[in-house]
């Protein structure tokens, strides 16, 4: 399984690092999360500080740059939620398996939330955080359809979700 590669794609809280590296393990390639790319790019520590000083424009330009390279190697690539939405990188998965990892809005709110305290990522701005992260699902929903080779609910467990990512994989390799 040396040269598999595909991408994750989702909203932020669907579970894409944490599935990608349990994958990347099971499969034995490298696991790289566009974000980290996206960082050292900036030469920054966080998303949250790369974000604050410089804007999302230049985050999303970061992304559009580095991720093309990153879908060329041989691995599991997490994409950052919004980066799908970048025509440069819905050109770059062409050809590259991608499977959608999808929740609810009230799961992923509540997983964001839940990971508040530790998460580097910018927040959510709204009073009703399922109804934030519903807004953007439905923005972005047409294009993860679009792009996705295969969807997994990761709504369950872990073990849940990592069993129906690993059946997903199989059928698209």
């Amino acid at each position: 399984m040396a040269h598999v590669h595909l991408a994750l794609i989702g909203y932020r809280g669907s579970g894409k690092t944490t599935l990608g590296t349990q994958l990347a393990t099971a499969l034995s390639v490298p696991f790289v999360d566009s974000d980290d790319a996206a960082l050292a790019s900036l030469g920054h520590d966080s998303v949250r500080a790369a974000w604050d000083a410089l804007g999302e424009d230049a985050w999303r330009a970061a992304e559009a740059s580095v991720i093309p390279a990153l879908l060329k190697e041989a691995g599991v690539v997490a994409l950052g939620g919004g980066a799908p939405m970048l025509e440069t990188v819905q050109e770059a998965l062409g050809g590259v398996p991608v499977i959608w990892l999808r929740a609810d809005a009230d799961v992923l709110a509540q997983r964001i939330a839940s990971d508040a305290e530790d998460d580097d990522r910018p927040s959510l701005s709204g009073a009703d955080a399922a109804e934030e992260v519903e807004v953007m699902l439905a923005a972005r929903q047409e294009t993860y359809e679009r792009l996705a080779t295969a969807a997994v609910n990761t709504a369950g467990t872990i073990d849940e979700a990592m069993a129906s990512l690993k059946a997903a994989v199989m059928r698209v390799i």
